[in-house]
């Protein structure tokens, strides 16, 4: 009976030491299986961010003692900055697969030999040493490149000496406009107003003028519609005012609104010169008789277009007069 009280003592000590010698074996050797270590980029320099993949199976759950993703605090030195360090669960259809992504850059060529990391009594990470690379030995080159100058398009030369000779042209033009400007003693507005109804004015001139020419072939109808048309344009570009709409025995009632009675005999009987010309064509435009007082001669219309040119020229070269003048009435007024 002892003998079997003593065998099976020593069968349940047995199965007892067995258990913990394989409790000692895994800790040991097992607990971090399949390591792969993967550098990125492969060839690593001074001063590159360097990304560290350190993979690895187990057959212990490591959730059941850390809290994943979990921040694995790897303190920076001089050889090496850490950014970040993460443990997490691998994307991978093995069970319990696990990576550790280290983000560092490193700062001296050699070996960065990251410290060990102790997760819990069974896990420790060491991950084995990185090679860091020297740019200088790798290129062997121990100075800075001289810096290229860009590289120009064919052409582009000539182009740009174009440009800058156009703008030349348009900045000297522009200071000899203002000096003149300056010089008449007008602002830029009345200027370019005064410009713009010269211009008119002009336009004007050579319209009527064209009306006569000996290859001209029109109609009384039609010289009488043309002269109608050139004058009320330039009726209304020169008073602002829309002679285009009126008709004819209404320009007097006008000329007297913006007018206001102030303006000269002269200009005033200029004025009316236009108007009756007028109202002699709307009379040849409309009569639809054939007696000779429904004709044009070539001398009548010759006359009428050397009386109107008179008249526009004298209305333009004094519109400034006597609208200064008018206006200092109205002012003493």
């Amino acid at each position: 009976m002892k003998k079997l009280a003593v065998f099976f003592a020593l069968f349940f000590l047995s199965v007892f030491s067995a258990a913990a010698e394989n409790s000692a074996q895994l800790k040991s050797e097992d607990v971090i299986q399949n390591e792969q270590l993967v550098v990125l980029p492969k060839s690593v320099y001074v001063g590159d961010e360097t990304e560290i993949r350190y993979s690895f199976t187990s057959p212990i759950e490591l959730e059941a003692d850390l809290e994943l993703p979990y921040e694995v605090d790897y303190p920076s030195t001089e050889e090496y900055s850490i950014i970040s360090a993460t443990l997490a669960q691998a994307d991978s259809s093995r069970n319990n697969g696990y990576v550790l992504v280290v983000h560092l850059v490193p700062w001296k060529a050699g070996f960065i030999d990251l410290p060990s990391v102790t997760l819990t009594d069974l896990f420790v990470i060491d991950i084995a040493p990185v090679v860091i690379e020297s740019i200088v030995e790798h290129t062997g080159h121990t100075e800075l490149r001289k810096v290229r100058p860009p590289v120009i398009i064919p052409g582009t030369t000539g182009l740009l000496f174009f440009v800058l000779a156009v703008a030349v042209i348009f900045v000297v033009a522009f200071i000899i406009l203002v000096h003149h400007i300056h010089k008449s003693g007008k602002s830029f507005l009345a200027y370019f107003t005064s410009l713009l109804f010269s211009t008119g004015f002009r336009k004007a001139l050579r319209s009527l003028k064209k009306l006569i020419k000996k290859d001209s072939d029109l109609s009384d109808e039609v010289f009488a519609a043309r002269f109608s048309a050139i004058m009320r344009t330039w009726l209304t570009a020169r008073f602002n005012r829309n002679f285009a709409v009126l008709t004819t025995s209404e320009f007097q009632e006008v000329y007297q609104d913006f007018s206001a009675g102030l303006f000269d005999a002269e200009f005033t009987e200029n004025f009316n010169t236009i108007v009756t010309s007028l109202m002699r064509l709307d009379y040849i435009r409309y009569s639809g008789t054939q007696d000779n007082g429904n004709r044009l001669s070539e001398e009548e219309r010759t006359k009428l277009v050397s009386d109107v040119r008179k008249a526009v020229l004298f209305l333009e070269k004094g519109w400034k007069t006597q609208t200064e003048s008018r206006n200092e009435v109205k002012a003493d007024v």
